[in-house]
């Protein structure tokens, strides 16, 4: 079965068929998803935010959300996001596979190992499924898009955008792009051994690399008018893992 993570700009999937609406509950809160199918594939999307971006990235239940996909039997996710380009070469409306982060966010429940004497470290060597982005890889090349590819994503608490300082300390330290939701999403998917891999928008150029002032409804109407391509990206993604 594969699972959607819908980041800011993505709260449906319109080509889910037959699709039901259902409230999942585990040991960490609740979590809602919507289930159904793209031909003979199983498919279960959640909105990270919400129907109507009502949940800040501190905030989102990320243990929850997880767990219940996991739980519905989910073994391969792809997630997206919004994203500030690093790189001055990047362009609003460019897709970004991302190959590695950098966590700066603080006080959000990172694993699903904190009972007391359960020690456990994961290997975060390769958080990526490459063969996942290989198959996202595909399908944006079918589509004819921009994208780059094995980019570093770093992962600040939100909700306010950072300052060009931050973003110019980023770079030197290797990021590519910046958002607020990738962590620890992708951690606890890798602790439960679920395949994940992540499309990202490039919404905007960051703070210091623009020198436009940044609005979260610029960040929306950029994804907004590349919707309907990231919905096209996500039906072939999910149709190519039945061939690898």
């Amino acid at each position: 079965m594969i699972g959607i993570i819908g980041g800011s700009g993505v709260y449906d999937i319109p080509w889910l068929e037959n699709a039901v609406e259902l409230i999942a509950e585990n040991e960490y809160g609740e979590a809602k998803l919507k289930k159904g199918h793209v031909g003979s594939l199983e498919v279960v999307f959640l909105a990270r935010h919400g129907k109507t971006h009502s949940i800040q990235p501190a905030s989102i239940n990320y243990r929850s959300n997880i767990k219940a996909l996991y739980d519905s039997g989910v073994r391969n996710i792809f997630s997206t996001y919004a994203v500030g380009g690093i790189n001055p070469k990047y362009r609003p409306g460019d897709f970004a596979i991302i190959g590695q982060f950098i966590d700066f966010t603080w006080g959000r429940n990172g694993t699903f190992h904190d009972k007391p004497g359960s020690v456990v470290h994961t290997d975060m060597s390769e958080p990526y499924s490459k063969k996942l982005s290989e198959v996202l890889k595909n399908s944006l090349q079918q589509l004819g898009q921009n994208f780059y590819e094995n980019q570093v994503y770093i992962c600040t608490q939100g909700p306010r955008f950072e300052t060009p300082a931050e973003i110019k300390a980023y770079s030197i330290i290797g990021a590519d792009i910046v958002g607020m939701t990738g962590c620890p999403e992708v951690a606890l998917a890798r602790e439960f051994g679920i395949n994940f891999a992540s499309l990202a928008v490039i919404t905007n150029l960051a703070a210091g690399v623009s020198t436009a002032l940044i609005s979260h409804q610029e960040v929306l109407d950029i994804f907004n008018a590349r919707m309907e391509i990231i919905s096209e990206v996500l039906r072939l993604s999910c149709l190519g893992v039945s061939t690898i």
